[in-house]
C-alpha cells in the first residue's frame, strides 16, 4: 500500500497518523514528486518544458482527458496505417488485423454516458493481434508446405519448424514489425499532431456534453492555449505545457501501456500498477484527472483506492467532485459506500456549532448542527488599526506555549496584518513570522498565513482579521472561510471590514444567529 499527499510538506501529518494507527512503515509519495519521476520515465521532459502557469480548470477534469483520448486514438490510427503501408512483405493477414485495429482507432468518438477510454491497453491489444496474426501466418505457410513434401527428413524440419514458432508464442516474443507498430505509440509523438484533427475543437465540445453551453468560453480559450503550447516558436526546441496537461499525458501513456509488460518493449511501453492498494490524503486538493492517475496504479486484484478529505475544504476551481466516476477501471460492485465523520473531535462546542452552521447554511450540508449555548462574536471595525489593536490585547493574554495563527485567503492579506502587528507584537516578546506550511509546526510564533497553508493543521487559537475579505459569494470562497474557521481548537477571533460590503451570505450567517456582530471595544492610549 502507498500513501499519496499533495506535496513534500504534507507528507509529515500524513506519516504522524500512519503511526498512530501502527503502520508506520507506509510508504507516502507526495503528488509532484510521483508526478516528476513518471513524466522523466514516459520522456515528457524530453519534448516538454513545463509552464508553472495555471491551466482553465476544464484542462483538469475527465472530461478534457475523454476528448485527449479520443483525439489520440484517431492520431494513432493514422500512425498505424501509414507503418503498416511501409511495411513491405508483411502478409496481407497480419495487415488486415493492423488496419482493422487502425480503422476503429480512425473513428473513436467521445462516450459521455460511459467512461470508456479508447487508449486503455492499446499496447497489448496490438501486441497479440499482431503476435496471433504473424504466428497464424507462418503456420500456415508451413502446413502448406507440408501437404505438399513428401520427403520425411523435410517433413521433420517443418515440424521441427512448427515446434519453434509454438514456443515463440508461447514467450510472446515481439516481432520487428510488432515493435515497430509499438513505437508508434508514442503519446509526446501524437499529442503534437492533435491540433491538426479538423473535429478537435468539436470532440472537446462533445466531451462536456450539455456543460459545453455554459463553459464555452473558458472551453474555446482552453482549446486555443492548449494548441499554442504544442506549438515549438523560434529557436525554442520545447513545448510548454502546464503541470494538468503534464498529468494528463502520462495518464495516457499508463493507459496505452496498460496491462503490457515486456523485457523488449520500449521505454514508453511502462507499466504504472505497481500497488495492491492507495490511499489519497485530502482528496479534494487534486484535480479529477490527478486523481485518476493515482487510482492507475493499483493492481486490478483488489482495485483497493481509500480517499480521504472533505468537499467543504476544496480550495482550487478545478477540484475533483463526484469520486464514483473516476475510476471507470473499478467495477461498481467493488467501490464501497463513504463514511462521513459525524462528530467534531478538534474543536469545543461553541467552534464546532459554527462550523457545522457555516456547513449547514452555506455549503449545504444537512448534518445536524450541535446545540449550544454561546454564539460567536464578529467585531466591526473601521479601520484595519483598530482591529489590529484588538488582535494585540487579545494575543497577550494568550498562553505564549499555546499555538496561534492568523489566517487570511490570500498571502497579500496576510502580509498586509503581519506588517500592522508585527513591531508590537515584538515588544512583548511574541515573535511573528509570515509562515508557510513548514512553517506552521514551530509553537512559538504567531503565525500569519493564507488559508491554503493552514489546511489540514489545527490550533489553540486561530483569528480571521477581516470575513469581508472572504468571498463568500464564490464556492471556493466559502470553502476558504470554512477552513479557517474550523482550524481553532480553543479560541477564535474574528474581525469584520465595516465599511465593506457585505452580501447575502454575510447577511445569512447573522440571521441564522450562527455569529453576532458587535462593535470594537476601546482600548486606553498608550
Amino acid at each position: 500500500m502507498v500513501g499519496f499527499v499533495l506535496n513534500h510538506s504534507l507528507k509529515r501529518y500524513l506519516k504522524e497518523t500512519a503511526s498512530a494507527l501502527n503502520i508506520a512503515q507506509l510508504p507516502i509519495r507526495d503528488f509532484q514528486e510521483f508526478r516528476a519521476d513518471l513524466s522523466n520515465r514516459f520522456g515528457l521532459t524530453k519534448a516538454f518544458k513545463r509552464n508553472r502557469s495555471e491551466a482553465q480548470p476544464c484542462r483538469t477534469q475527465l472530461a478534457w482527458l475523454l476528448a485527449i483520448d479520443t483525439a489520440i486514438a484517431r492520431v494513432a490510427g493514422q500512425r498505424l496505417r501509414e507503418i503498416i503501408a511501409g511495411a513491405s512483405g508483411t502478409p496481407s493477414a497480419v495487415k488486415n488485423v493492423i488496419l482493422r485495429i487502425a480503422g476503429d482507432l480512425e473513428s473513436a468518438e467521445v462516450n459521455i454516458d460511459k467512461t470508456n477510454f479508447h487508449l486503455m491497453g492499446l499496447a497489448d491489444r496490438i501486441a497479440a493481434s499482431v503476435m496471433n496474426a504473424e504466428f497464424r501466418a507462418r503456420e500456415t505457410v508451413i502446413r502448406e508446405k507440408m501437404d505438399r513434401e513428401t520427403n520425411r527428413n523435410v517433413r521433420f524440419d517443418l515440424e521441427n519448424e512448427m515446434d519453434r514458432i509454438r514456443r515463440e508464442e508461447e514467450r510472446k516474443a515481439l516481432s520487428p514489425l510488432a515493435r515497430n507498430l509499438l513505437a508508434g505509440l508514442n503519446v509526446s509523438d501524437l499529442i503534437v499532431l492533435v491540433p491538426q484533427l479538423q473535429e478537435f475543437r468539436v470532440i472537446i465540445h462533445r466531451a462536456f456534453g450539455h456543460r459545453a453551453d455554459s463553459i464555452g468560453r473558458e472551453l474555446d480559450e482552453a482549446i486555443n492555449s492548449f494548441c499554442l503550447a504544442l506549438q515549438i516558436e523560434g529557436d525554442n526546441k520545447h513545448r510548454n505545457v502546464t503541470d494538468a496537461d503534464i498529468a494528463g499525458l502520462i495518464a495516457l501513456y499508463a493507459m496505452i501501456a496498460d496491462g503490457f509488460e515486456h523485457s523488449e518493449a520500449p521505454p514508453h511501453l511502462y507499466q504504472i500498477r505497481r500497488n495492491t492498494a492507495v490511499f489519497i490524503d485530502e482528496v479534494q486538493d487534486f484535480t479529477e484527472v490527478e486523481v485518476l492517475l493515482m487510482g492507475m496504479t493499483v493492481t486490478s486484484d483488489y482495485n483497493q483506492i481509500t480517499l480521504a478529505g472533505d468537499r467543504q475544504q476544496r480550495l482550487q476551481k478545478g477540484g475533483a467532485e463526484n469520486y464514483r466516476s473516476l475510476f471507470p477501471f473499478v467495477p461498481r460492485s467493488q467501490q464501497n459506500q463513504p463514511i462521513f465523520l459525524d462528530f467534531n473531535f478538534r474543536q469545543r462546542p461553541e467552534l464546532a456549532a459554527l462550523s457545522a452552521g457555516f456547513r449547514s447554511v452555506l455549503q449545504g450540508d444537512r448534518r445536524d448542527i450541535p446545540a449550544t449555548t454561546s454564539v460567536p462574536t464578529a467585531y466591526v471595525f473601521d479601520s484595519h488599526p483598530g482591529m489590529a489593536s484588538l488582535i494585540l490585547q487579545r494575543l497577550l493574554t494568550v498562553d505564549a506555549n499555546a499555538t496561534v495563527a492568523v489566517i487570511t485567503p490570500s498571502e497579500l492579506e496576510a502580509r498586509r496584518w503581519y506588517d500592522l502587528l508585527v513591531d508590537d507584537l515584538a515588544a512583548y516578546h511574541r515573535p511573528a513570522l509570515l509562515s508557510h506550511r513548514d512553517d506552521l509546526t514551530r509553537r512559538n510564533d504567531i503565525h500569519f498565513t493564507e488559508v491554503r497553508e493552514a489546511k489540514g493543521l489545527e490550533f489553540d487559537v486561530a483569528i480571521v482579521p477581516d470575513i469581508s475579505s472572504f468571498d463568500l459569494e464564490s464556492v471556493i470562497g466559502c470553502n476558504q472561510f470554512y477552513v479557517a474557521i474550523s482550524r481553532p481548537r480553543h479560541a477564535l477571533l474574528m474581525g469584520l471590514n465595516g465599511e465593506a460590503k457585505k452580501g447575502d451570505q454575510m447577511e445569512k450567517l447573522f440571521a441564522c444567529g450562527l455569529m453576532k456582530p458587535a462593535t470594537l471595544p476601546e482600548f486606553p492610549a498608550t
